[in-house]
């Protein structure tokens, strides 16, 4: 059984959120502060921690940096669950794994939980365009210096885009049965995502040739001044 422990001091968010978990089949454990959090996992490492943005004393950016420090809690996957967007990036900076918009359905927080524990604490994060748009994507790529694949789904249109050290290298796209390639194919999943979808980035070493010569901040800056002529 997947063993969550939630860090959340706001005891009924605690209550509501330790009773869905249970109701789906998770075992849970839970803690009211950061501190007593790191305790509870010493004692018994977690699968997943869930933990709240808006904590006293030490928050969840506290609470990213110091599981790196500790060799048991260091692979344990970090889901930060927050009722704002303001400390997204920085969470996703930070080494989390997911980011979750409260108040979320529980169907998608048991989804998210299941995603996170398949891939594991260092292959990837996976998310809601809902919640950071690609252009944040791809810079946060960048700033990380990140290789690997983002598998986008955004219903009709589909596609991946490939990174490396944080550059764009190479993109492609299916519409129904139509494929494009390159720089067309990021401008379709950009414009696609900005009416919401979902993806995936795993830490990958990449097997497609580049097909997207431009610098990725260049590339970047061009789309977004055709999207404001638009």
């Amino acid at each position: 059984m997947t063993t969550v422990l939630v860090i959340e001091d706001d005891l009924t968010q605690l209550k509501r959120l330790s009773f869905g978990l249970e109701q789906a089949g998770f075992e849970v454990k839970s803690s009211e502060c950061i501190i007593s959090g790191l305790e509870e996992s010493r004692a018994s490492v977690p699968d997943v921690i869930l933990c709240s943005d808006k904590l006293p004393g030490l928050g969840a950016l506290d609470l990213l940096d110091l599981s790196k420090e500790e060799s048991t809690l260091a692979d344990v996957p970090v889901i930060v669950f927050s009722e704002t967007h303001h400390e997204k990036l920085d969470c996703f900076k930070a080494g989390c794994d997911d980011f979750i918009i409260m108040p979320a359905d529980e169907g998608e927080l048991e989804l998210r939980i299941k995603a996170v524990t398949r891939r594991g604490k260092s292959n990837g994060v996976s998310g809601s365009f809902a919640h950071i748009s690609i252009f944040d994507l791809i810079q946060l790529f960048m700033g990380a210096r990140q290789t690997g694949v983002m598998s986008v789904d955004c219903g009709a249109i589909t596609g991946e885009i490939g990174v490396e050290e944080g550059q764009v290298v190479n993109a492609s796209c299916k519409n129904g049965a139509e494929g494009v390639e390159g720089e067309d194919a990021f401008v379709e999943l950009l414009k696609a995502s900005q009416a919401g979808g979902n993806f995936v980035f795993e830490k990958t070493a990449l097997t497609k040739e580049r097909n997207i010569e431009k610098r990725t901040d260049h590339l970047l800056l061009g789309i977004a001044n055709m999207l404001d002529e638009s």
